[in-house]
């Protein structure tokens, strides 16, 4: 398969924070009113047995199943079992190449379904470390949150996911022209070459693509090069002319300043950040 938006390229874009994880022990009373979710929420059932709701679709629950309910849903539940023990993930995680849309569009996490080892294990961890005093709590439980996430959504892509096949835009024009971007190599595609592509007048595609990516075609051209070169310079030792070369820019002094524009330091300098020694 070629270089395309699969799964790789997607990975390297994602960020994840995590706000919290914890052990619950409730009972027969435990209930949560519909409420929206500022947070995607994770939980794992240790025991007893539930019903939730994501967006008026219900689900039931019981031990040794994964919950999950994604951000700005509409989510309530209700205890059906005497005792519930619970381990809940509270988190946020984007697309680097899509900041606009939610992460779970593009790999669907089921609502419920048998919790995979590596993430019960992941999110047990988790939960004992937050509650412990360890001066690297918040910093260990970052890096388990991506672990979390990775077993996640390889498990989601085991089960036939679609990571490499659609893309997390729903306007099927749109996003055939955003995979033409990222795989344009050494071209720099222009505004025209992409309403020509598209079959559209500038404004209209200005439109559509500001509505699916939240940025216009010119910006997300350069927002998904710039990506594309923060990762050729942390991987490679290339000059920076080169990098700019091989990503269409012909001008690598415009790449520069474009560069320190968006990420806030010159080429040179990312790369001695991002190597450290």
């Amino acid at each position: 398969m070629p270089e395309r938006l699969g799964a790789k390229l997607w990975m390297d874009s994602m960020t994840a924070t995590c706000y919290s994880a914890k052990m619950y022990r409730l009972d027969y009373r435990w209930a949560i009113a519909p409420r929206k979710l500022n947070h995607n929420v994770l939980w794992y059932v240790r025991e007893g047995r539930f019903t939730f709701a994501v967006d008026g679709e219900s689900f039931r629950a019981e031990s040794g199943d994964l919950a999950f309910l994604p951000a700005n849903a509409v989510a309530a539940s209700r205890a059906i079992g005497e005792t519930i023990e619970l381990c809940s993930v509270n988190f946020d995680a984007e697309i680097g190449f899509f900041p606009s849309k939610a992460w779970s569009d593009w790999v669907p996490v089921p609502a419920k379904q048998r919790a995979p080892e590596r993430v019960r294990d992941a999110m047990s961890f988790m939960a004992e470390l937050d509650a412990s005093d360890a001066v690297t709590r918040r910093l260990t439980l970052q890096g388990h949150m991506l672990l979390l996430l990775g077993a996640l959504i390889e498990s989601a892509l085991e089960s036939g996911g679609r990571a490499d096949d659609a893309l997390p835009i729903a306007d099927a024009q749109i996003a055939g022209i955003a995979e033409y971007i990222v795989c344009s190599g050494e071209r720099m595609p222009s505004v025209a070459e992409l309403c020509e592509l598209a079959r559209l007048g500038e404004s209209q595609l200005r439109k559509r693509f500001k509505q699916a990516t939240g940025m216009s075609p010119l910006q997300y051209v350069h927002f998904v090069k710039l990506e594309q070169a923060k990762r050729a310079l942390e991987r490679r030792d290339e000059r920076v002319s080169d990098v700019a070369r091989r990503l269409g820019f012909e001008d690598a002094n415009y790449f520069s300043r474009l560069f320190k524009r968006w990420a806030g330091c010159s080429p040179q300098d990312y790369r001695e950040r991002s190597r450290g020694f």
